[in-house]
């Protein structure tokens, strides 16, 4: 079980980038879905359709911005090098969002938390690379990259955590049953 659980995380950067584009459409799929369920967004059919006409761009961006990403953690460079072009987080005031971002990513934090603790316990090195900061990171380029503006990607940012979130835990839980 030990063996199975350090080859697949050897290879998590491969398989990442293989699934990076149903990950994404799962994600774009989660947000219209919470977007929808949301009767406080004034916007929020002009958000389904800007999710929905922009999601197959998204999955191309997100997965080029993974590939981009895990050859980065490949090269053993200690931290993925990202090239986000064209976005800028800096549209959303940092301060609420920090605080409102951690809480998204709780229930992923905790599952990573305990998958590195079972990682360590087997000895099985470098998991600890493959954290929610990559993820976002490569999200964030795929918005940057795409058709959404950065007002809509603002608006958005909220179900985009906590889409991102769901996938985290989806991908943590696969692991952990190895």
């Amino acid at each position: 079980m030990s063996e199975l659980f350090k080859k697949t995380v050897e290879h998590l950067p491969q398989i990442l980038v293989k699934n990076a584009n149903a990950m994404m459409l799962r994600m774009a799929a989660g947000m219209q879905q919470a977007i929808r369920a949301d009767s406080g967004l004034e916007n929020a059919t002009f958000c389904m359709l800007v999710l929905k006409t922009a999601s197959s761009t998204l999955a191309v961006e997100f997965e080029r911005a993974m590939a981009e990403s895990m050859a980065a953690l490949r090269r053993d460079t200690g931290k993925a090098q990202f090239s986000i072009s064209g976005f800028s987080l800096s549209i959303v005031p940092l301060e609420p969002v920090a605080s409102t971002a951690k809480a998204d990513f709780q229930p992923s934090t905790a599952a990573f938390d305990k998958l590195c603790a079972k990682a360590a316990a087997l000895g099985v090195r470098g998991l600890g690379r493959f954290n929610k900061d990559v993820m976002l990171e490569c999200v964030v380029e795929a918005f940057g990259k795409s058709r959404v503006g950065a007002p809509d990607v603002a608006t958005m940012l909220p179900y985009l955590r906590r889409a991102l979130n769901d996938e985290l835990l989806r991908l943590y839980a696969k692991l952990d049953a190895l």
